[in-house]
């Protein structure tokens, strides 16, 4: 890698100083260019970490959870929150912290429906199988709880089969079972 695509790398990761150490080792015709990108580049960051908490701060007064956690998943996220002062850059950690909560919460809740989905497949309710297995988010699954979900499926699949074989076979037998006469008639 040359020099000069080192130089855009640590302005593009928002890391200055290395900016600013690779300008002092740069050719003296260089250096005035390379000061400006360097600032220029500052500046952009810093409108951009005030665009990032003004954001942030707006969905966590909303609490859109979900949306924050899309923004603190990004790489970039903490590299320009370092950018803010200090109590700016608390008051968007709050709101991250609540939201990383509330996803642990989420992982906690969808474990404990695919337990009741269980319970309700094992118990031969199928509706309410049917009804809690919906109510599961997949973006709060682990792997292994996509596993349980899709075995939970395929057991809610065969549950309702057998049942509906069930209710055939007991509307054959009940109808060979009724007399020919309507009630009225009967002796």
């Amino acid at each position: 890698m040359s020099d000069r695509d080192a130089f855009q790398r640590s302005l593009d990761e928002y890391r200055f100083e290395e900016a600013r150490s690779r300008v002092e080792a740069a050719p003296p015709d260089q250096r005035p260019e390379l000061a400006e990108a360097v600032e220029s580049s500052m500046r952009a960051a810093a409108r951009r970490a005030s665009e990032l908490k003004e954001r942030i701060i707006a969905l966590g007064e909303k609490e859109h959870y979900r949306e924050l956690m899309a923004i603190e998943s990004d790489p970039a996220t903490a590299r320009l929150l370092d950018l803010l002062a200090a109590p700016a850059r608390q008051r968007t950690e709050i709101y991250l912290r609540e939201a990383a909560h509330w996803a642990e919460k989420q992982v906690e809740i969808n474990a404990r429906r695919l337990v009741d989905a269980r319970e309700a497949i094992n118990a031969l309710d199928a509706k309410l199988g049917k009804a809690i297995l919906h109510r599961v988010d997949d973006g709060f699954l682990s792997a292994s709880g996509v596993e349980e979900r899709d075995l939970l499926l395929i057991d809610l699949e065969a549950l309702t089969m057998d049942l509906e074989e069930i209710t055939a076979t007991a509307d054959d037998v009940l109808s060979s079972e009724r007399p020919n006469r309507p009630w009225w008639k009967r002796s």
